[in-house]
């Protein structure tokens, strides 16, 4: 009999399913390049006889996987603390059938299937060793770059990649969905927290919302890269404007409407005025859970993407977008399509009728100005 597990995952992966993953990208030429301490440890690839170790210390994979990684077309590489695993790394010259129409490798090229550090070794930089002991390796091998992909990063996670862009960069978020056996990519491109942005977005809040004090800005870290200088450096800009900025930073996890609540929760006993909304793949797809806190909240917020003003928030207000960047030639551009952050459509948008609800008079400047009104203008 098949397990459930397995039926709702090929239920999601062939019927009707949408996945959203981060889609990593790391140099090894630059990574191997980097300095590299080794402190007591020994780096090499795995062998045979390794296997009994590795399925003691690394239970969470299966004894056949460890037998598969030590094959054809996979590199499996070690950091041994005496005789003990301390961690692995699995890179393959195999892309996994789920993302193989947008990813072609090139020959000089490999998909990075696993990494793991075993618990009492955490917390001490060998996860960073590692990579660059492979590095280092797959570069004598002839290869050049690793691909990856990882869901639901945690924000520990997060800001260890912020911290060490030099060896492994986040380049955005593949979502891949299936109705009925047909399947479509988006490929969405990261980009860095922006203080001049952010500082256009609170002047609109500004104009809107007068006598605005405190303003709280919702944003995922798995897309919107925003390591600590860049948040001093957006709150510093917001506070020109006579505004105190709170950061809220909501990621995916088990219980997305929860973590949502939780952050309005917090801003409202802030005290928060107004809030803004970056945009966010996986924050569209709880659009309505976002503009139905902010309403019970009585939070005017300010938005990136006009689908959550038509789903009845108060304004949105996307940016001229830029040429979108050139993709990389092993990511099949015709099985992908790009949906950059913010939208490819720039202009403003005001919901009237979410502003009579909170009690708002928008300014005629501002509905002059404004691409579409929703309701009266």
């Amino acid at each position: 009999m098949v397990p459930i597990a397995e039926l709702r995952r090929l239920f999601e992966t062939y019927i009707a399913g949408h996945k959203r993953t981060y889609l990593l990208q790391s140099n090894y030429e630059v990574v191997g390049g980097l300095p590299l301490r080794d402190e007591g440890l020994v780096f090499r690839f795995a062998r045979p006889d390794d296997l009994a170790a590795l399925t003691l210390k690394f239970t969470q994979v299966q004894p056949a996987t460890f037998r598969t990684w030590l094959g054809p077309n996979h590199f499996l590489y070690l950091a041994l603390a005496g005789d003990e695993p301390a961690a692995f790394r699995c890179d393959s010259t195999v892309v996994p059938p789920s993302i193989r129409p947008v990813l072609h490798l090139r020959p000089d090229q490999v998909f990075m299937v696993d990494i793991s550090t075993a618990p009492a070794f955490r917390r001490q930089g060998i996860t960073r060793r590692i990579r660059i002991a492979m590095a280092r390796e797959m570069l004598r091998l002839g290869y050049r770059d690793s691909w990856g992909l990882q869901r639901q990063m945690n924000r520990k996670a997060l800001a260890a990649f912020d911290r060490t862009p030099d060896v492994i960069e986040r380049f955005g978020t593949l979502a891949r969905t299936s109705v009925l056996g047909r399947v479509r990519f988006s490929l969405t491109p990261s980009r860095w927290l922006s203080a001049e942005h952010v500082g256009t977005l609170a002047q609109l809040v500004a104009d809107l919302v007068p006598g605005t004090a405190r303003a709280a800005l919702l944003f995922n870290p798995g897309t919107t890269i925003a390591p600590p200088e860049a948040t001093e450096a957006v709150t510093r800009a917001v506070a020109k404007l006579g505004i105190e900025l709170r950061i809220l930073a909501v990621t995916e996890t088990d219980d997305q409407a929860g973590a949502f609540s939780d952050a309005f929760a917090d801003a409202s006993r802030e005290g928060t005025d107004a809030m803004i909304v970056l945009d966010d793949p996986m924050y569209r797809d709880h659009r309505r859970t976002i503009v139905g806190l902010a309403r019970r909240r009585r939070l005017p917020a300010l938005y990136e993407r006009q689908e959550f003003v038509t789903a009845g928030g108060l304004v949105a207000y996307a940016r001229p977008t830029p040429r979108p960047p050139a993709l990389p030639p092993e990511l099949g551009a015709r099985a992908l399509t790009l949906d950059p952050l913010g939208g490819v459509r720039a202009g403003l948008t005001i919901n009237q009728a979410t502003a009579q609800a909170l009690g708002l008079t928008v300014p005629r400047s501002l509905l002059l100005r404004a691409d579409e009104v929703i309701g009266p203008r």
